[in-house]
């Protein structure tokens, strides 16, 4: 999905004298992509189109203006846009209304401490781990519902949207099969028998219900696929702090990486324009860690002062 139509052979061909296992590894599989393509119809939810669109604009600027720099960093500029990918998908897997923009998720500095106010703790990992707890039921309602309307991966959220703005004899349709299947497989279970009304979002919440109860007494299996998916984070992305558990955790390797995509070619950028950058790539700060990052770097002199208004500092190009 990330390197759909993407133009990879001058990437390839550069690369080949890099002693980066893991970006051999990748470039070895990505000469096959276009054979792959035809093999295999590539979807994905149309609410994290947004997370692939901005990898492909930072892959193709520093692959043609930088490519010594991606080289460099190629491992964790991947497994950064994995992890946002991954967190998004977990969020608009649980929600209930279509969100195609970024959902907001919020930082702590690796050298900073925290509390359960900051936003970091209420709108970062704590947030996105009560939803993956659920996660392995939200997959099994995508699979489920897909299949019976002949679509591909879309979320609850946008198979609703879809249903509902289809004809009503297409809509009525899927409706109609969507309750016997519910039905059937309450029996298959040998769960209690329900009357099911028409209602769209009710069946769909009914379905999860239902798949809930079948894992009840699969514990071990939720806890091992929530592990497994905990364990991408833990090299880059998660730190544990005491009482917060873990917090989504930004080191100064990765605050460097995306500080410089961010900037891109440009001389410098005002620093209040640095944070839009950073969130249109999925991280979010606040106020103290703000703070924090103009801190780092005026350290590194990467601060071009223009005026004693916060708002008024540059930061200049670290490419």
């Amino acid at each position: 999905i990330f390197f759909k139509d993407l133009d990879l052979n001058s990437f390839i061909e550069d690369q080949s004298a890099n002693s980066n296992i893991f970006l051999d590894y990748i470039c070895s599989n990505l000469e096959n992509m276009d054979e792959v393509q035809t093999k295999k119809d590539f979807c994905m939810p149309s609410s994290l189109e947004v997370v692939i669109n901005i990898f492909k604009e930072d892959f193709n600027f520093l692959s043609k203006n930088h490519k010594s720099f991606l080289i460099e960093n190629f491992d964790l500029f991947l497994a950064y846009y994995f992890f946002l990918y991954l967190n998004q998908f977990i969020i608009k897997a649980s929600n209930s209304s279509v969100n195609r923009e970024l959902e907001e998720t919020y930082y702590l500095l690796d050298w900073e401490s925290g509390s359960k106010n900051r936003d970091a703790y209420k709108k970062g990992y704590s947030s996105i781990k009560k939803r993956l707890d659920n996660l392995i039921f939200n997959l099994n309602v995508v699979e489920q519902t897909n299949t019976i309307l002949g679509t591909h991966n879309l979320l609850p959220s946008e198979l609703i949207e879809y249903v509902n703005n289809l004809d009503m004899e297409h809509k009525n349709s899927f409706i109609k099969y969507l309750r016997i299947w519910i039905g059937e497989l309450r029996e298959l279970k040998r769960f209690e028998h329900i009357n099911l009304d028409d209602n769209l979002e009710n069946l769909i919440k009914c379905l999860r219900k239902t798949i809930e109860m079948d894992y009840s007494e699969k514990k071990a299996s939720i806890s091992r696929f929530s592990i497994n998916v905990s364990t991408i984070g833990n090299k880059y992305f998660l730190k544990r702090r005491g009482r917060m558990g873990y917090t989504l955790n930004m080191n100064q390797d990765l605050l460097m990486l995306i500080t410089a995509i961010s900037i891109g070619d440009k001389e410098k950028i005002l620093i209040s324009d640095l944070f839009k950058e950073y969130e249109k790539r999925g991280i979010f700060f606040d106020s103290k860690s703000k703070e924090e990052i103009l801190e780092k770097l005026n350290n590194l002199n990467l601060i071009n002062k223009k005026s004693d208004s916060g708002d008024m500092q540059y930061v200049k190009s670290v490419l």
